[in-house]
């Protein structure tokens, strides 16, 4: 028996140290790799940064809504409130039960620590919730929270144990360190990275579950954030003409739905590619929109599974 796991782990190494020679792996991508995170998520990272490298226009509006002070308190009493409930209220109608019950049928399938992640934890409640519901079904989890900057809140439920890692980083340039079980994010990054990204970070996302995972994502792709800088000062003056020229309303109607229209055929193509990214890759992928107007609570919802 003994010479068998000898023989295993050998083997292994042998095939870690192909795979690292191949794809020039860093010590940190190799280490990742060694954990069961597949080389594709280390790939889908890698393509999201050559674009930011070889697109000076892209690497400028990145920097800028990364260093965006406002973004990072955006939502004000939201970020330290939005708790199960919420995460509940607006996943569980794709899913087809409750976000507990499935994280728990899940559960009966794995040996171990159920692993989940929150892109944009915010002050951590839900992933400390779920910690503590899951223990109190003798579920036991490691939780992750990704954030672009830890607030007070969720560095105090780490410091006690609620929340077992948070990491700070950009989706974009975070390396999966593990392999996840059920990733979740409502008003993450993902609601603010840019459309020529998302389709990058949600791949490596998919790539970094585990057989049977799933992952729950709630954001606004809202038309307005798919608008060109032209457009947006048409948008103006066509906003002023209609306060100043009442006998002009008309015309200017019908260039301002020729503008959202051209807008909105962008945002059904960004919508498109994700889709077709994830299913060409081999997942389950299919965008909600949501039917009740609740407070808060995001518009689109994506949902993806890994087949087991």
């Amino acid at each position: 028996m003994a010479l068998a796991r000898k023989a295993t782990a050998l083997a292994n190494k042998r095939k870690l140290d192909r795979t690292a020679e191949r794809y020039n792996l860093s010590a940190k991508e190799r280490a990742a790799v060694a954990k069961g995170v597949r080389v594709e998520a280390i790939l889908e990272l890698r393509k999201g940064l050559q674009k930011l490298a070889e697109d000076d226009k892209l690497r400028r509006d990145y920097d800028k809504w990364k260093n965006d002070g406002e973004l990072q308190d955006i939502r004000g009493d939201w970020e330290t409130s939005r708790k199960y409930a919420h995460y509940n209220n607006l996943f569980s109608p794709f899913l087809g039960r409750s976000v507990l019950d499935e994280l728990m049928a899940l559960a009966k399938r794995r040996k171990g620590n159920l692993r989940i992640f929150e892109d944009g934890a915010g002050a951590g409640i839900f992933l400390s919730q779920m910690k503590r519901m899951l223990g109190e079904r003798g579920i036991k989890t490691r939780t992750t929270a990704l954030v672009l900057k830890a607030n007070e809140y969720l560095q105090e439920k780490k410091e006690k144990g609620r929340i077992d890692e948070v990491i700070e980083s950009a989706a974009e340039e975070f390396l999966p360190r593990e392999p996840q079980d059920a990733i979740f994010s409502l008003y993450g990054s993902l609601e603010y990275s840019l459309p020529e990204l998302k389709k990058h970070i949600l791949s490596k996302y998919a790539y970094t579950l585990t057989k049977g995972g799933f992952a729950c994502i709630g954001l606004n792709l809202r038309d307005v954030s798919f608008l060109i800088p032209q457009e947006r000062k048409r948008l103006a003056a066509i906003k002023q003409g209609m306060e100043s020229s009442p006998e002009k309303v008309d015309v200017l109607r019908e260039e301002l739905n020729s503008i959202m229209q051209a807008c909105d055929q962008r945002l059904r193509k960004v919508k498109g590619d994700i889709i077709t990214a994830l299913r060409k890759r081999g997942f389950e992928a299919e965008f909600f929109k949501r039917t009740d107007l609740q407070q808060f609570l995001p518009i689109d919802v994506l949902i993806i599974r890994r087949s087991e």
